[in-house]
């Protein structure tokens, strides 16, 4: 007794939410938008065990004023992990363009 949970959610349907009352349930509902300049992507890449500072880099640049969400954008690094590590931009690619994200 006396413990606290913590509970996470996430979604790109805030009226979703609001509208099964789920959101109501949450503390704290935060806006993320989403990532569409180089900096936010190289931030986001050169984070994560499997890209090098300069794949960062080189895919920051590719990025730059394309508009990803930080959810793909993490779900897209880890497939590419799960490929190759470290990873090749053409591997990030292919599994950006396999997500729906990028074409």
């Amino acid at each position: 007794m006396g413990r606290k949970l913590l509970i996470i959610g996430t979604s790109s349907d805030r009226g979703f939410l609001e509208d099964s009352e789920l959101l109501g349930s949450f503390s704290v509902a935060l806006n993320v938008p989403t990532l569409n300049e180089a900096g936010h992507f190289k931030k986001v890449l050169e984070g994560i065990s499997g890209f090098t500072p300069q794949l960062a880099q080189d895919l920051a640049t590719s990025l730059d004023r394309k508009s990803i969400g930080i959810k793909t954008l993490l779900v897209v690094a880890e497939m590419a992990v799960q490929r190759q590590s470290p990873v090749t931009k053409d591997v990030f690619m292919e599994c950006l363009r396999s997500a729906g994200s990028f074409d």
